[in-house]
């Protein structure tokens, strides 16, 4: 069987630092009027670029004490352009550094859709029977240098509780009917109390909320919910979609940290979304997954959904919350580990800004922001003392705790290796990917590249198969980390392969560090020792 991955088990899942000291503004009127300046200096800085801009409109904006990065999307007579995007860099002292250019500029066709959106929704579910849900928007979709009018189809089946839970983008020509293109988009991780979390122990000051004398799991700060999802498949018209917020008579939540405590688990993925949620505030000033603070998620705030499933071996992001399976009780404990809650929430980080299309290079891609993020926060997080006083210490495994067989303090498997991915079957260079179609192209398996490039841009070395004689001077996990943030929410774009996604990491790193910089210099050689030398200079 293939190894496994966040995919375990399920083919059809998956999609499972100081920068700077001075603090991040706060988001208030003044970050509105920042932000609002920052879009007109971008549009005017594509203005004199000679591009038209009236067909652009802002999509995300990051902003941060070293500079601003506006992401357009591209729109023409009204219809977005699937993929299509510019983004603009302007530097702090109010220089732009050019942009990231992923316009298309080939001929546009002069058609009108045959059918609408509903009967659109419906060929979708001719193939996805299960289907509960699903958004759909007419787009122009790129194929080769064409533009193809289409629906794109955001098809769910995981607004209720199911044991196969399935999220898939299928586009439609919408004058043929015909389907061109789909890929699998599941991507798989007030008032304080006191909690006791199985991999958290105890902990301290645990947010959560009291209303009416009712304590529950909902940090009001964060605007994010924990529930009990209850391990059933009920039928569309008997589940809630979020499943049961955590509730107390007091503000104690977990009793003993026990495996068997179904609120410690609940524990556990509430602490560990509160963690990664306060790394990615204090350390880039985001503000929730969404930078909204979690209200433009589809529930208008954000769930850890909790014993999903019956022995269900798996976690995953469905485009607005975070589910998290039990383990089958004998390889695999529940799946709300730090590094796993850290992975799951940063596929909706780069959902939300990059959109990293799931499939081939730059699924793969989309895959290892998120093995990166949750290495580092379980860095940042350190040794955790969990039930029964077991010790939890961060390594550079993925997933490395669900296992009954490990060791914690020196485990022998995981999901992923960052530090030696070909322990689990992965490629640490260009030359050993996966070409096939399984796993949407290889998501799983590829991500072992960036991973292993990330690798040594933090720690220096070398890799066994490169042939340049190239070798890294290690940066540092925090540098190393402003610039994967900056080159998936800023620098990268939907389609990127990976020859691209090293040029967005490059670029990233000379805006963060300057051009000839030391940190530039060691994210190109970091890439080209993993086989993909980039074509911008560092």
């Amino acid at each position: 069987m293939r190894k496994l991955s966040f995919n375990i088990l399920s083919a059809a899942l998956a999609v499972g630092l100081g920068l700077f000291t001075a603090a991040p503004e706060s988001f208030g009127q003044k970050t509105s009027n920042r932000a609002e300046a920052a879009q007109l200096k971008a549009r005017s800085f594509l203005v004199q670029k000679g591009l038209n801009v009236e067909g652009l409109k802002q999509r995300d904006a990051i902003i941060d004490a070293v500079g601003s990065h506006i992401r357009f999307a591209q729109y023409i007579d009204g219809i977005r352009v699937f993929g299509g995007e510019i983004i603009t860099h302007e530097r702090a002292n109010g220089k732009f550094t050019d942009s990231t250019d992923g316009l298309f500029k080939g001929a546009v066709p002069s058609t009108i859709p045959s059918f609408g959106k509903t009967e659109a929704a419906g060929l979708a579910q001719n193939s996805f029977a299960d289907m509960t849900s699903a958004d759909t928007e007419l787009v122009y979709y790129p194929q080769g240098k064409e533009l193809v009018l289409a629906y794109l189809v955001d098809a769910k089946n995981t607004d209720f509780l199911t044991d196969n839970p399935r999220r898939e983008m299928i586009v439609i020509n919408a004058v043929t009917g015909e389907e061109i293109a789909r890929w699998d988009n599941l991507q798989t991780s007030g008032t304080t109390g006191t909690g006791y979390g199985f991999y958290s122990g105890t902990v301290g000051s645990l947010p959560i909320d009291l209303t009416s004398g009712t304590y529950s799991l909902f940090d009001v700060p964060n605007n994010g919910k924990t529930t009990d999802f209850a391990n059933k498949q009920c039928p569309p018209t008997g589940c809630t979609a979020i499943g049961t917020v955590y509730t107390s008579t007091d503000n104690i939540f977990g009793t003993n940290g026990a495996l068997s405590n179904r609120e410690s688990i609940g524990v556990d993925a509430h602490f560990f979304a509160q963690k990664v949620l306060g790394y990615y505030s204090t350390t880039f000033g985001r503000n929730g997954i969404d930078n909204n603070n979690n209200r433009n998620l589809k529930f208008g705030y954000m769930v850890s959904r909790t014993h999903y499933g019956r022995k269900y071996n798996n976690a995953f992001w469905d485009g607005s919350s975070m589910s998290y399976g039990d383990g089958d009780g004998s390889t695999y404990r529940p799946f709300d580990a730090i590094d796993v809650v850290g992975h799951e929430m940063t596929h909706g980080v780069t959902e939300r800004t990059s959109n990293l299309t799931y499939s081939n290079e730059s699924g793969a891609a989309n895959e290892s922001f998120s093995d990166i993020f949750g290495v580092i926060i379980e860095f940042k997080s350190g040794t955790l003392t969990g039930s029964g006083g077991v010790q939890y210490p961060a390594d550079w495994w993925i997933g490395e705790d669900l296992y009954f067989s490990n060791n914690p303090s020196s485990p022998t498997t995981g999901i992923r290796n960052m530090a030696n991915t070909h322990a689990t079957g992965d490629p640490d260079h260009y030359s050993e990917r996966y070409t096939g179609t399984s796993d949407s192209g290889g998501v799983h398996t590829n991500s072992g590249i960036q991973n292993y490039m990330f690798y040594l841009l933090v720690n220096g070395g070398t890799n066994h198969k490169d042939t340049t004689g190239t070798t890294v001077s290690g940066i540092g996990l925090d540098a190393a980390a402003a610039i994967a943030y900056s080159a998936d929410t800023a620098y990268c774009t939907a389609s990127d392969n990976y020859a691209k996604v090293a040029n967005a990491w490059v670029n990233a790193a000379k805006f963060r560090y300057g051009a000839g910089s030391t940190q530039a210099q060691q994210t190109y050689n970091s890439w080209k020792a993993c086989g993909v030398t980039p074509t911008v200079a560092p």
